[in-house]
């Protein structure tokens, strides 16, 4: 399934401070903006829709209430750039994949792999 590769690719990032950076931080750029609001609007319709399980939901509040948008922004394009799979921004059903693995979702089926690969983002 191609969402179960886009969550193991999210994943095999390996974990990351979801914390901000001590001082000032730059401002994202308007590619990086426009990315966050379609994350955004991801996320919220994940959470709305009655075809995400409520296992997935879980994860996808855990993360947007313990990091911020900024991180979870950064984390989706990293995976997305690291992804052997083509990910398509306008298919939000792939990006609620990738956005899945990046907060810590794992599929049952691989939660029982050995040395699966931890969290990248999560509850602090």
């Amino acid at each position: 399934m191609k969402r179960s590769a886009l969550i193991a690719a999210a994943l095999a990032l390996g974990p990351v401070a979801a914390s901000a950076q001590e001082g000032r931080e730059a401002q994202p750029s308007a590619e990086t903006q426009e990315h966050a609001i379609t994350y955004l609007r991801v996320l919220y319709a994940g959470l709305e829709s009655k075809e995400v399980g409520e296992d997935v939901k879980s994860v996808l509040m855990g993360c947007i209430f313990s990091n911020s948008l900024r991180a979870i922004t950064e984390q989706m394009n990293k995976a997305i750039a690291a992804s052997s799979v083509t990910v398509d921004r306008n298919e939000p059903s792939q990006l609620l994949g990738v956005m899945a693995g990046v907060c810590g979702y794992r599929p049952p089926a691989a939660q029982g792999q050995q040395g699966a690969p931890e969290q990248t983002l999560g509850r602090r």
